[in-house]
This record gives C-alpha cells, sequence and structure tokens, in this order.
C-alpha cells in the first residue's frame, strides 16, 4: 500500500545502514532540523475516507506548497526519448520537495509514485532517489514497501529504472525485506527495474552473502545481456573491499558470448586501480580470440585502450601493438573496430605507429580512410 504510509511513522529514519556507509557519504542536514512551527501535519483520514489508493495528485493530504508545481510537472512533455528532466517544473519540484522538512516531501512524493501522470510518477521517483536523503542508504521498512509496490506495478521503461534504484538504496536487513526485494531484483519482467535495482543493492548491502550471491547468480544467468552487465558493474562499487571476487567474476565474464557483459568486464579490468595485473594476459588472449573468430566489438577493445592509457610497466606495449596492427588491417571486422584499434595503436607511443597506419590511407573501407588519415594528421601536428 502506498496512500500515506502512516505519516506518523514517516518521521523517517533517516539514517541508514551507517556501519557501511561510505566515509564520504553526505549526512542529510534535515535529520536534526526542528520541525517547522507553522508546517501543521496532513490529518490523518477517517477510516471511512473515501480516496482511493493511487489517487496521486489528489489526495488531500499532499502538500499544499507542491501541488501547483506537480500540476505543471504533470503538464510536461514525457516520452521515452526526451529527458524528463528538461523540463524546467521538474527540477522546481526536486528543489521544494526536498525543502521541506520530513514528513512533507516525502509523503507527497510518495503518493505521486501512484499519479496516473507518467511524467509526476517519474519526478517522484528521481527526487526520491537521487535528492531526497542525499545520496544516503535507507532503513524505513514502509518506505520501502511503497517503493517496492510501486516498482512491481510500473510498466514504464525510464520510471522503472528510477524505481529500482530507489528500491536498491534500502538497507535490506534493517528493513527485514531481503528476500521480497531479491525475489523482485530476481524476476521484474522489465530488465531496466533491474538494472535501476543493481545500480546501489550491491553497494549498500554489501555485508549480506544473499545479495552478494543473487547478483553474481544474475551476472551468470540472466538472459539479458544489459542486466548481466549491469551485475557486473554493480562490483566495481565493492570491488576495493572485494576485490578478489570482483576480479575474478570479471575474469570468468570476458570469455562470455554476452557482448555488452564481456565487454565491460574487460573495460573494468583494464581500468579498476590503474589495471589488475593479473588478468592482463586474459584480455590480450580473450580480444585475439574474438578478432580471430570475428566477434570482436569496439566496446571489448576499452580493456586494452585502459591498459595503455595507464601506461602500467606489466603491460607489453609492443604486444599490444601488434595485436592491435592485425586488428586495424583485418577487413573482416567492421570498421569501428578497426578504428578504435588504431586510436590505441597510438596511444602505445611505438614508433612504428606511421609506418603501420599510412597504408590503411588507401583502404577501400571509405571510414577507416578517413580515420587513418586524420590520426596521421594529428600525429604530425603533434610532433
Amino acid at each position: 500500500m502506498r496512500s500515506l504510509l502512516i505519516l506518523s511513522a514517516i518521521a523517517l529514519v533517516f539514517c541508514g545502514c551507517r556501519k557501511e556507509q561510505p566515509p564520504d557519504t553526505p549526512v542529510d542536514p534535515r535529520a536534526s532540523e526542528p520541525k517547522q512551527q507553522d508546517q501543521v501535519p496532513p490529518e490523518e483520514p477517517a477510516e471511512d475516507d473515501p480516496v482511493k489508493i493511487g489517487a496521486g495528485i489528489h489526495d488531500p493530504r499532499n502538500a499544499a506548497e507542491l501541488l501547483p508545481i506537480a500540476r505543471e510537472v504533470a503538464k510536461c512533455d514525457y516520452d521515452r526519448h526526451i529527458d524528463p528532466r528538461e523540463c524546467p517544473a521538474f527540477r522546481k519540484l526536486a528543489e521544494k520537495a526536498s525543502a521541506l522538512p520530513p514528513p512533507f516531501g516525502f509523503a507527497t512524493l510518495i503518493n505521486l509514485l501512484e499519479d496516473e501522470s507518467p511524467a509526476l510518477r517519474f519526478a517522484a521517483a528521481n527526487t526520491l532517489r537521487l535528492r531526497y536523503f542525499e545520496g544516503r542508504p535507507l532503513e524505513n521498512p514502509e518506505f520501502l514497501s511503497a517503493a517496492k509496490e510501486a516498482l512491481a506495478a510500473e510498466e514504464d521503461h525510464q520510471i522503472a529504472t528510477e524505481l529500482g534504484g530507489l528500491v536498491g538504496k534500502f538497507c535490506l536487513e534493517e528493513t527485514g525485506k531481503l528476500e521480497e526485494v531479491l525475489k523482485l531484483l530476481r524476476g521484474h519482467p522489465l530488465p531496466q527495474a533491474q538494472t535501476g535495482m543493481l545500480l546501489h543493492i550491491l553497494r549498500t548491502n554489501r555485508v549480506l552473502p544473499d545479495v552478494f550471491e543473487a547478483v553474481v547468480e544474475i551476472a551468470r544467468e540472466d538472459p539479458d545481456d544489459n542486466v548481466k552487465r549491469a551485475a557486473l558493474a554493480a562490483f566495481w562499487s565493492i570491488a576495493d573491499d572485494h576485490r578478489d571476487e570482483s576480479v575474478s567474476l570479471w575474469r570468468e565474464a570476458l570469455s562470455w558470448p554476452a557482448p555488452k557483459a564481456s565487454s565491460h568486464a574487460a573495460y573494468m579490468l583494464g581500468h579498476f586501480n590503474d589495471g589488475v595485473e593479473e588478468a592482463f594476459e586474459d584480455v590480450l588472449s580473450e580480444t585475439a580470440r574474438r578478432a580471430e573468430e570475428g566477434t570482436l566489438s569496439w566496446e571489448f577493445l576499452a580493456g586494452l585502450y585502459w591498459y595503455i592509457h595507464n601506461d602500467q610497466e606489466f603491460v607489453d606495449k609492443a604486444r599490444v601493438f601488434e595485436l592491435l596492427r592485425g586488428i586495424a588491417e583485418n577487413d573482416k571486422l567492421r570498421w569501428n573496430v578497426r578504428n578504435r584499434a588504431m586510436s590505441i595503436m597510438r596511444e602505445t607511443g611505438d614508433e612504428r605507429f606511421r609506418g603501420a597506419i599510412e597504408p590503411l590511407v588507401s583502404e577501400p573501407e571509405t571510414q577507416v580512410a578517413m580515420h587513418a588519415k586524420r590520426l596521421l594528421e594529428e600525429e604530425a601536428s603533434d610532433n
């Protein structure tokens, strides 16, 4: 149920998972503010209150200060191909709701999660996720119930992503809803909801083995490539404390047939702590294997790019250069893969670069020829 969520209980437990909270996470200044004297809490409805769940903006218990702005938001154009936050009213609602002392803005935003206007639902979900609690993990079970039910019912992809991110910020041990949330994480019909939850759930609940195991399971077994990628990315937020487990999973994922997930694994191995030394050979050999098979994507080359860019001593740049040269010359690969290889070749600083690239200016593939010419011009201007 999401109607106003027991306003007395929503005198909110603003503290959340503090023992696991990163030291640079800001503390919400509103947690210690005295309640403004001129604010009067909305009255609790009588048991026979005719307002139905789902009233959204029409719920009479909403904060009056937010209603004019909420009506403006409802008029904003809402389209999956347009960022709703470009509408000026969106920012006004977020700023006004965040400025109100709890529970006023919070309670109204909860109600707006069930409004018929997708623009309002998106605005409410995004504000709750990013601004209202200033990035802090949460432990209020009533709030989680509301967000979870809204997520379970949501069919819009953008809103599901925002609601998923909001649900992922909760401390599942404190709320007592671990199994419910993990069931939703594994089984929500929208991949966007799953990727939204994966943005935060592992970082917030890193001490819970069940959450850790669920994210690994999703990375390995979920059929959606974007969800697998998000699960792998979730380990980035805990890799400093769980390096071995994170690196092991990323190395495993290099050979997965899922292109987005495997490419992101290569990226993280090349980028994490300026390059994971024990994984360099894995990234090199997997890049070569995919190039030979003709399945190499330009995204996968991000792994080698970061190994080169971070200039680690253990990276054999000459070997990387030779591999990339073969990729650049391979006319069976896509032009964007070949172009990416040429760009990374230049990053190596190898003196053979000009001689290797010059023949490609005459390449029949126009995009490759143009990129080769541009790189040579840039090289000449730098020297």
